[in-house]
């Protein structure tokens, strides 16, 4: 609180000061505009809001204290503090008054507040209201209630034309809330004004529609298109009506206990099925089904998060063996999968006008083709279909076969589709394929290492470094395998209309073809060579849909060129185990040579430039290693000295029988257990690992 503009002195005098916690706020612009407003009201006709409660309001003027009495609304009853030592002690009840001195003819004043609310599933709006003035006159003010989404563009309003004034010192509840003026009224009577507005062809949205009830109570009016399942706006207001005198008017209103009653209590149902089929060994079946109904929830669901729509789904898959229709000394695997699903949903509530039935809505259409085409619009499809067809290959039938490089089991293919078509209210249709297919060649040698000096016999184990030369003529494994990788989404939004106009579809597409390459040859039992080499490559596509020749030409001409290169890789390693267990002297160590070489290759983005028009290059990368890994045993190389090897040997089991008197033995004396524990200790290293690596790298960015 302050002060201003005063020159002689001032005493203030605080006899009791109280913060009033208040929810509610002035609106104070034009409550008849809509739009967006900037300039507030012209005139100030005084309007005050405060409370009034059952402790501070509630004695007659006789005691000196209220002119117009307050009392708890009829039905009601105070809250007991239960906390309290005695549960007679009953907690303060108040209502809301709204005051206004000279309020012009055809003019309004009200309060709003901000809120999140779904009134969906309720069925009546109830508040209490109590008006009065100085001339005691009836009939000659009113109140109103706004609920929307907004204050001014979107809103039920419900107004009561006529108050019933309440006298000075009348004190009995049912008079200071007459019956006439209680706010009881059915949400239906909101949705079926705004359905008879809807249903006027050509009538603007903007323009308020007022109609009154079938009571003849109240007058509704509806502006824009309000939703009761997302109210954000809830105002109270008072009024003076259009009159003929266009007298001004002094008046106030209280408001109390607004509040809602009875529940939308509609049950719905929902089942699942499944169904499990084996038909022999050649297919197994499954399908499934569900369905669910407007007004179905579990058990500990609230009433509004109960199911609004009708939804159905099916979905059926299989895997066939389709090889079981062939001969079996064909020796072909053909594994078959396929699905489809689909998943329907039937809204209750149209989603445009989501307070508003589907059916409410479609009568208020004019031909059954529009019906249709609606009903169509708004429901949410979505079907799935799929084909697969993994690993496919002939076998070979004939046990212990010879692999030759020209076999047909070598090869196999893969091939799989699937789609998925998707509708709704927002997007007119969403279609997504992929496709993805690939081939496959694998060849293992299982051909024996030519060994020429195999049958030569010597007796100088020096030699054995000869008599073990040997080679493979033929590579051991040779993989090789490519495949295409194709995904194509189209989405084709509405417009605000309804429609496409004016809306070009978008798209998201790709096609990778994609190579790979394996080599490993041994080339002797101690030498192994591997060439490792993927290949990306992208196929261009023409930008939108594929429906000329010219674009699918295009496709098909990029495809016959393997793509444009994305990403390479080769590797080539060879790995080399010195023949050093082959010598006497070096039989207690291995090592393995490793010589390793690579080269990375990354393209730049297509068609990125810098300011001057230039490529900004790609990038390669090439790496070299080299290295030796071994390893020294120091076991063997103890077992080697005579004075050692006894340390490394288990000792031998003492013998326990009856020999005759006379017979002779021959006894082994074993050293002594201290001597070999000593030993040990002194032998304690028993290997070394050793490695050694050399990796050079040189990346170059910017390679054209």
């Amino acid at each position: 609180m302050y002060l201003t503009d005063f020159l002689p002195p001032v005493v203030l005098r605080f006899a009791q000061l109280q913060l009033v916690g208040q929810q509610y706020r002035k609106y104070n612009y034009d409550l008849t505009a809509t739009g967006p407003q900037e300039i507030p009201l012209t005139y100030d006709p005084n309007f005050t809001v405060g409370t009034v409660s059952i402790e501070e309001n509630s004695q007659s003027a006789g005691a000196g204290q209220q002119k117009y009495v307050y009392a708890v609304p009829p039905g009601w009853q105070r809250d007991r503090d239960y906390t309290m030592p005695t549960s007679n002690f009953q907690l303060n009840e108040q209502a809301m008054s709204l005051c206004v001195t000279d309020l012009r003819n055809d003019d309004m004043r009200a309060v709003y507040k901000n809120v999140n609310l779904d009134l969906m599933f309720r069925k009546r709006l109830r508040m209490y209201l109590h008006m009065h003035n100085e001339r005691n006159e009836s009939g000659t003010t009113g109140a109103f209630v706004r609920l929307g989404t907004d204050a001014n563009l979107n809103y039920y309003e419900i107004e009561i034309p006529r108050l019933k004034a309440t006298f000075e010192n009348q004190s009995v509840p049912e008079q200071v809330w007459p019956e006439e003026n209680e706010l009881n009224i059915a949400f239906e009577e909101l949705l079926k004004a705004k359905s008879e507005r809807n249903s006027i062809f050509g009538r603007s949205t903007t323009t308020p529609y007022s109609v009154m009830t079938s009571d003849g109570k109240y007058r509704v009016t509806v502006v824009g298109n309000p939703d009761l399942s997302a109210v954000r706006v809830m105002m109270i207001g008072l009024k003076n009506p259009k009159s003929a005198d266009q007298a001004s008017k002094s008046f106030c209103v209280w408001v109390n206990e607004m509040h809602v009653e009875g529940f939308d209590q509609t049950a719905g149902n929902s089942g699942i099925g499944q169904l499990n089929l084996k038909l022999a060994d050649i297919a197994m079946v499954t399908a499934s089904g569900r369905f669910e109904s407007f007004g179905f929830g579990s058990v500990q669901s609230k009433i509004g998060e109960r199911s609004r729509n009708a939804t159905t789904e099916f979905g059926i898959s299989s895997n066939i063996q389709v090889d079981k229709f062939m001969p079996q000394n064909w020796g072909f695997s053909i594994p078959l999968y396929v699905n489809y699903d689909k998943r329907l949903s039937k809204p209750h509530f149209d989603p445009l006008d989501p307070d508003m039935l589907l059916e409410t809505s479609l009568d208020n259409l004019r031909t059954p083709e529009e019906r249709r085409r609606y009903r169509s619009m708004v429901q949410d499809q979505t079907i799935r279909r799929g084909i697969n067809l993994s690993n496919v290959r002939k076998i070979k039938m004939k046990q212990g076969a010879r692999n030759h490089f020209y076999d047909f089991e070598n090869l196999s293919f893969t091939y799989a589709f699937s789609d998925m078509r998707q509708s709704n209210i927002l997007t007119e249709s969403y279609i997504q394929k992929m496709v993805r297919g690939g081939i496959a060649y694998a060849y293992s040698s299982r051909a024996k290492p030519v060994e020429p000096f195999k049958k030569w016999t010597n007796k100088s184990p020096w030699l054995d470094l000869i008599r073990n030369v040997n080679f493979s003529p033929v590579p051991s494994v040779v993989f090789v395998s490519a495949d295409v990788d194709r995904s194509f989404i189209r989405t084709q939004l509405r417009n605000k209309d309804l429609t496409t106009t004016g809306l070009d579809p978008f798209f998201e597409k790709y096609f990778w073809f994609n190579r790979k390459y394996d080599l490993t040859w041994n080339l002797t039992r101690n030498a192994t060579l591997s060439y490792n080499s993927i290949a990306n490559s992208i196929v261009d596509e023409p930008s939108g849909d594929l429906n000329t020749s010219e674009k699918r030409d295009s496709v098909w001409n990029n495809f016959k060129t393997l793509g444009r290169i994305k990403n390479f890789n080769q590797k080539i390693e060879l790995t080399y185990r010195l023949p050093l267990d082959k010598l006497p002297l070096t039989d207690w160590m291995t090592a393995d040579y490793i010589r390793r070489i690579e080269y990375d290759f990354m393209a730049n983005a297509f068609g990125a430039t810098d300011s001057l028009g230039n490529s900004f290059g790609n990038v390669i990368r090439n790496r070299r290693e080299w290295g030796l890994n071994g390893r020294v045993d120091f076991v063997a190389l103890y077992n080697k000295l005579k004075y050692l090897r006894f340390a490394n040997s288990p000792s031998v089991a003492r013998r326990n029988f009856t020999r005759s008197p006379g017979d002779l033995e021959e006894v082994k004396r074993e050293p002594s257990r201290v001597v070999k524990d000593i030993a040990r200790v002194l032998m304690t290293v028993r290997g070394i690992n050793v490695g050694y690596s050399v990796i050079e790298t040189t990346a170059l960015p910017g390679y054209l």
